[in-house]
């Protein structure tokens, strides 16, 4: 999951915008799935065995700038089992 530092950029709901600034993917080991424009977060499934995450790290600075954060899922699933 992407998450960009300033979601106002793409502030429309249904987060079509950031789909749209993404393009299509380098690689058929990426996948987009969708975005929340509100929240300023991309969701998109990796395929880590095809392509490295170096590579989708980069490709996503390249389209959505370097004021991103990623984490994987694991981490959001920590995040979420230590909120009350």
């Amino acid at each position: 999951m992407t998450f960009l530092k300033d979601p106002g950029a793409f502030a429309d709901p249904a987060g079509a915008a950031v789909v749209d600034a993404l393009g299509a993917p380098p690689s058929s080991a990426i996948q987009v799935v969708g975005a929340h424009g509100p929240a300023g977060a991309v969701l998109a499934v990796t395929d880590t065995t095809a392509t490295g995450s170096p590579d989708v790290m980069a490709w996503l600075e390249r389209r959505l700038g370097k004021d991103i954060t990623t984490r994987t899922w694991r981490t959001v699933e920590r995040i979420l089992a230590k909120m009350p």
